[in-house]
């Protein structure tokens, strides 16, 4: 869904250009809606199947209640760490942006300008906790403006350009070309995670999951957290946990992860906070409501908060209700009007006055 930010300038002046050749606004908007068919018929089924039109990540990365001053300073944080540690992403996306503008390939700024956008997107959402990982899109924009910019570009120019870029991945101290099966050897989780607790998570785990460190006797991935995945396999149906890959693919489908930065709950992304002081991004942990491990373990609702345990039955009916039931679809459209948010502003206040 983000992405619509990189296409949305392009599509703006391709609409407005046919338009100025004569093509009817009615056969401009059709064309429109061809190319969101796709789109539009994954939401029709996501609100059905899941009951909303946007991951349960979204609610819980999003859904904070944090101010969004805050989220901007960690935005720009997270832009100073990918420069400190991979200078050829912000590089090329800078190049990108202003070429456009400086050559005859003039349809190119417009791609550029979503690039603006996306990049403004993430600073407003404050970024996220992997180094880079929200760069890929704008990259990838950028690289495809470049190849076209470049080519109009005189021979000194080019080299000047591929130099700078190639120097630079030299150099950087975290470059691919110089990695080896040492990547991220010794270094301690205050080195590998800066103090705006955004990370490099390629050294986070290669020494337990990177292709050069397979070998024959040893089973990969060699994590702790596969190891306690394993065990909760075989010892228990609801566990609570703060890290859910490797640890809730060991796990298994029989094991319901009660997950504390609420990634893969429906519940927990829509309560607030467990404090507004102390997170750090993409972790948002919340308190796990009283009686909701009970209400997990026996499938009878046992949550102590009346208003929490009305709006629980609704969203479990929601979730694992009958798809074609008619009571369910009212649910669901209710529930993403904001019917039933009173519920959870109740709970809040009454969790405040404790």
């Amino acid at each position: 869904m983000d992405n619509v930010l990189i296409f949305l300038p392009v599509l703006v002046y391709v609409f407005m250009k046919t338009g100025k050749q004569g093509t009817n606004i009615s056969k401009r908007l059709f064309n429109v809606f061809k190319g969101f068919i796709p789109f539009f018929v994954w939401e029709v089924f996501s609100i059905f199947y899941y009951g909303f039109a946007f991951p349960n990540t979204a609610y819980a990365k999003l859904g904070t209640g944090i101010g969004w001053l805050h989220y901007i300073k960690q935005g720009l944080y997270y832009l100073g760490n990918s420069i400190s540690i991979d200078p050829i992403t912000i590089l090329i996306i800078i190049i990108a942006i202003y070429l456009p503008f400086l050559t005859i390939h003039k349809d190119e700024k417009y791609i550029s300008i979503g690039i603006c956008l996306y990049i403004l997107y993430i600073i407003k959402i404050g970024g996220d906790f992997m180094s880079g990982r929200f760069l890929t899109v704008p990259f990838l924009a950028s690289v495809i403006v470049l190849t076209r910019c470049l080519m109009i570009l005189r021979l000194r120019q080019k080299v000047l350009i591929f130099s700078t870029i190639i120097v630079l991945g030299l150099v950087s101290p975290w470059s691919p070309v110089w990695s080896n099966s040492s990547y991220g050897y010794g270094l301690t989780q205050y080195e590998i995670i800066d103090h705006n607790g955004i990370a490099d998570e390629r050294a986070f785990y290669y020494q337990a999951a990177g292709l050069l460190k397979v070998s024959p006797n040893i089973k990969m991935p060699n994590h702790n957290w596969r190891l306690k995945g394993e065990h909760a396999r075989k010892n228990y149906k609801v566990v609570v946990a703060y890290n859910i890959g490797f640890f809730g693919y060991y796990a298994g489908p029989s094991v319901y992860i009660l997950d504390r930065n609420a990634l893969s709950d429906p519940l927990l992304p829509r309560l607030p906070l467990k404090t507004n002081d102390n997170w750090r991004i993409g972790h948002f942990e919340r308190e796990i409501p009283e009686g909701y491990l009970d209400t997990l373990l026996t499938g009878k609702n046992c949550i102590k908060n009346r208003d929490l345990a009305v709006y629980y039955d609704k969203l479990y009916h929601i979730t694992r209700g009958n798809l074609f039931e008619g009571k369910r679809i009212t649910q669901i459209i209710k529930m993403n009007l904001g019917c039933y948010n009173y519920l959870i502003i109740n709970y809040s206040n009454t969790s405040k006055n404790k």
